[in-house]
């Protein structure tokens, strides 16, 4: 891969899908530290956003490897395999902005690279990224969630009464498309507190998660309680 290469953006999407194929590559890379090269990858999320804005120069590029070069997460990488890992993590930073993707999608994959581990603490996780776990890998997301009492941030997207139980249900939204919840059958001393709550509101739920719903259609949580952020 030319230097130059870079010089010929024109389509985000294209990019995009070029680069996220190489993101469970890029993402074990343990020791590159996004932080050390922020201002390459925001170029390059900025210009992937709207491409009314300067596109990063190949000159940027290769200030960026400089620098890059002298810190000591170098490692001996070409310029290209930079490049490629600065595309990438500016892609995947931009799907998490625009669609409530979030990495544990390219760090599922690799055995040794999941940061998320169960201590025996209280657990706060964004519904986004309990469902995004739940769909890379069940076995994984149950051992860290199932029967655990968990806090999950989110939005509301239904409140209503079970028709068939009784019971109080709070949906909260787990993508951006409509499809995943987090479904919540609210504890009995708590369906009151239901009542102070409304769709589209931001709020921390705690409850025992027990896993997948049974359409596949989201994660289960009983005994919950509602809390405002």
């Amino acid at each position: 891969m030319k230097p130059q290469l870079f010089s010929t953006i024109r389509n985000s999407l294209l990019v995009t899908a070029t680069l996220l194929a190489f993101a469970p590559a890029a993402y074990s890379f343990n020791d590159f530290d996004p932080q050390e090269n922020r201002l390459c990858i925001d170029k390059v999320k900025a210009y992937l956003a709207d491409h009314t804005k300067q596109r990063i120069t190949d000159d940027d590029f290769k200030e960026c490897y400089l620098q890059y070069s002298k810190s000591s997460h170098y490692g001996g990488r070409s310029f290209s395999e930079f490049a490629c890992i600065i595309g990438v993590y500016a892609s995947v930073e931009r799907l998490q902005d625009s669609f409530g993707l979030n990495e544990y999608i390219f760090r599922l994959g690799n055995e040794g690279s999941n940061k998320m581990q169960y201590n025996g603490g209280p657990l706060e996780i964004s519904a986004f990224d309990l469902m995004s776990l739940y769909e890379n890998n069940q076995l994984k997301a149950d051992n860290l969630f199932k029967n655990k009492n968990v806090t999950i941030l989110g939005e509301i997207s239904d409140i209503r009464k079970d028709p068939d139980f009784g019971d109080v249900v709070v949906e909260i939204k787990a993508d951006n498309f409509g499809i995943f919840s987090i479904t919540a059958y609210i504890d009995k001393d708590a369906e009151q507190s239901a009542l102070a709550f409304r769709i589209g509101e931001q709020i921390k739920l705690s409850g025992t998660v027990l896993g997948f719903a049974e359409l596949g259609a989201g994660v289960d949580v009983e005994n919950a309680t509602l809390g405002k952020l």
